[in-house]
């Protein structure tokens, strides 16, 4: 598994006390102009997308989608304010601030919403696959939220095994990221990362087949789906297609850096920037593939009365009442 490649040449100077982050100017201007856009924007993104579903039923999507949707949205800030945020403030005051607490919360967790963002895209990108194969064959709400209670489950075990080896945080002056002890604990290390590698590379594989097999099937029953399904196809395949290529330059990195260590200055810290893209790039997606949402976006950007907005949700929720009559289409 390529998480059993010695991971300490990613985390950089971590057993450096200092927490100043040796990164040049050049380096650290780009990263905290990024860092801080994205921390923006996953923070605004799926706070609006959880909102809007919530509040005004502005996701045109089935019940049980639209649930994994939401539990996707919770796992990405989950993401944003335990990594992109801590970075995004190191990176502007050139040295970490934020406290031994924030530290260690921020070097032992981050594990749960990549985990839970991990499970959840592939959950969504099955359920799909599963409708095409067999429409009649649905999921209930109760089931969904079993599963979502499963995947959070699941997807904790890497931070429990940190918290029972009694793991401490460091501080990576080459990244401006906290990072847990458990990667130089040897005992701990390799079934540490045999954990975290099932939980994220086995989904990352499947969700590309099964993309594929999605891409297949829908070119050979192009003819028999309705609109509503072709956009749900649309959506998902974008879903899942960002989550995959956020997740490819980091395994080839890692490859790459553990037959060449030598690799060139500064591309640790881009590659580590484009894991979890997703996270604040999903909103976008929703907002181009899904009509109602798109929509209900504008009118909140666009128009200051909150009762137009709501009445705009309203009037698409009736407006679509006749294809609510018809069987639900999923992401």
């Amino acid at each position: 598994l390529l998480y059993t490649i010695k991971f300490e040449l990613v985390m950089g100077a971590t057993n450096d006390s200092s927490l100043e982050v040796l990164l040049t100017t050049s380096q650290l201007v780009p990263l905290a102009i990024y860092t801080t856009l994205a921390t923006v924007l996953g923070i605004v993104g799926n706070t609006i997308v959880l909102y809007s579903s919530i509040r005004y039923d502005a996701i045109q999507i089935d019940k049980v989608s639209l649930l994994l949707v939401q539990n996707l949205a919770i796992a990405d800030l989950l993401y944003i304010f335990t990594n992109m945020l801590p970075a995004t403030i190191s990176y502007s005051v050139k040295r970490y601030v934020l406290g031994k607490a924030w530290c260690f919360w921020s070097a032992q967790f981050p594990f749960l919403p990549g985990g839970v963002n991990t499970l959840t895209v592939f959950t969504i990108t099955a359920y799909r696959l599963n409708l095409l194969m067999s429409p009649m064959n649905r999921m209930t709400q109760g089931k969904t939220k079993i599963c979502i209670a499963i995947i959070w489950i699941i997807a904790s075990i890497p931070s429990i095994m940190i918290l029972s080896y009694g793991e401490d945080a460091v501080f990576s002056q080459k990244s401006a990221k906290c990072f847990s002890t458990i990667y130089q604990n040897e005992a701990a290390a390799i079934p540490f990362r045999l954990v975290w590698g099932s939980i994220v590379i086995v989904p990352v594989v499947s969700i590309f087949i099964i993309n594929i097999v999605l891409f297949v099937m829908s070119a050979r029953y192009r003819g028999e789906q309705d609109a509503s399904g072709r956009r749900a196809l649309t959506t998902v395949c974008a879903l899942s297609g960002a989550f995959v290529i956020s997740w490819i330059p980091l395994m080839i990195w890692t490859v790459w850096n553990g037959i060449d260590p030598k690799t060139p200055k500064g591309l640790q810290e881009v590659v580590m920037c484009t894991v979890m893209v997703n996270a604040y790039c999903n909103p976008i997606l929703y907002t181009l593939t899904n009509k109602r949402f798109g929509r209900f976006v504008w009118r909140l950007v666009t128009c200051a009365d909150k009762s137009q907005i709501f009445s705009t949700a309203q009037t698409n929720s009736k407006g679509d009442s006749s294809a609510k009559k018809q069987p639900e289409s999923s992401i």
